[in-house]
C-alpha cells in the first residue's frame, strides 16, 4: 500500500499509444474495450500469438518443474544438507537468472534493430541451451561440475522468457496488450506452476523403485524433454509476426468502427 501510495504521488501517467504510431484523434477510439469473447477467437487465428503462448507453456513446463525441484536434485544427488543444497542452487542459478534476464534484454534492444526475428531466435536458443545445461546438472555426479553447469543454466533459463516479452509487445495493438498478455502469462504460470512442478513429483514417484538419487535425476530429465518442441514453436513463430500484426490492427480497426 505504501508503494502504491509513492507511485500515484511521485510517477506521472505516460501518454498512450506511443508505442502504436496511432494519431491523437485515434486515442479514445483505441481504448474501447474488446469484448473477450471476440478477443480469444481473434487470438486463436492470429498464428504467431499461439506459437509463442504454446513454446512458452512448454518451456515454462520444463523450467519451473526443474527449479522447484533443482534444491532436492542438489540435496539427493550429491548428499548435501538441504540447507547447503538450497544455497548452492540459489547462487548458481537463481542469481545467474536475473543477470540471464538483463542480458537478454540489452541483447534483444540491439538485436531487433537489425532483424525483427532475434527476439525469437534468441529465446528459442534459450530454451534450447537451458535444457542442455540443465540435463547436464541432471547426470553429472560431480557436485561442482554440477554448480557450475547451474550458471548457464540459469543465464540462458532466466532470459528467454524477457525476448518473448520484447516480442509480443511488438505482436499486440495497445487496445488488446494487456488482456493478450495476461492470457499468456497465465499459460507460462499454469503449466509451469501446476503442471511441471506437479509432473516432475509424479515422475519422482514413478521411479520410486530406484535409488532416490537416480529417481530424481531420471525424473527431471523427463521433465526437461518439451524444451525440444518449445524451442521450434518459439522459432517458427517469428516467421509470421510482421503478417499476423497487421491482420490484428486491420481487424481490430473494423471491429472498432
Amino acid at each position: 500500500m505504501i508503494l502504491a501510495g509513492l507511485a500515484i504521488v511521485t510517477i506521472r501517467e505516460p501518454t498512450r499509444g506511443q508505442l502504436d504510431d496511432a494519431r491523437p484523434q485515434d486515442t479514445q477510439k483505441d481504448e474501447i474495450a474488446i469484448p473477450i469473447k471476440t478477443l480469444a477467437a481473434l487470438l486463436i487465428k492470429t498464428r504467431s500469438y499461439l506459437m509463442m503462448t504454446a513454446g512458452t507453456a512448454l518451456g515454462g513446463f520444463a523450467g519451473y518443474g526443474f527449479g522447484y525441484w533443482g534444491p532436492t536434485l542438489f540435496s539427493r544427488g550429491f548428499n548435501l544438507s538441504l540447507t547447503e543444497a538450497g544455497g548452492r542452487f540459489a547462487i548458481s542459478f537463481g542469481i545467474s537468472g536475473l543477470f540471464g534476464a538483463l542480458l537478454m534484454g540489452f541483447m534483444c534492444d540491439r538485436l531487433a534493430q537489425k532483424n525483427y526475428r532475434w527476439p525469437f531466435w534468441l529465446s528459442a536458443g534459450g530454451v534450447a541451451g537451458s535444457m542442455a545445461f540443465m540435463m547436464a546438472v541432471c547426470l553429472t555426479e560431480n557436485v561442482q561440475i554440477a554448480t557450475l553447469l547451474a550458471f548457464p543454466a540459469g543465464l540462458l533459463g532466466g532470459g528467454w522468457v524477457v525476448a518473448l516479452q520484447a516480442a509480443l509487445q511488438d505482436l499486440l495493438p495497445g487496445n488488446i496488450r494487456a488482456t493478450s498478455s495476461s492470457i499468456w502469462a497465465f499459460a507460462l504460470t499454469f503449466a509451469g506452476l501446476v503442471g511441471g512442478v506437479q509432473f516432475a513429483g509424479f515422475m519422482i514417484d514413478i521411479f520410486a523403485a530406484h535409488p532416490p538419487d537416480y529417481a530424481i535425476r531420471y525424473a527431471l530429465t523427463i521433465t526437461l524433454l518439451p524444451c525440444i518442441p518449445a524451442s521450434f514453436l518459439i522459432a517458427s513463430a517469428g516467421y509470421t509476426i510482421v503478417s499476423d500484426r497487421e491482420k490484428l490492427k486491420q481487424t481490430l480497426a473494423s471491429e472498432t468502427n
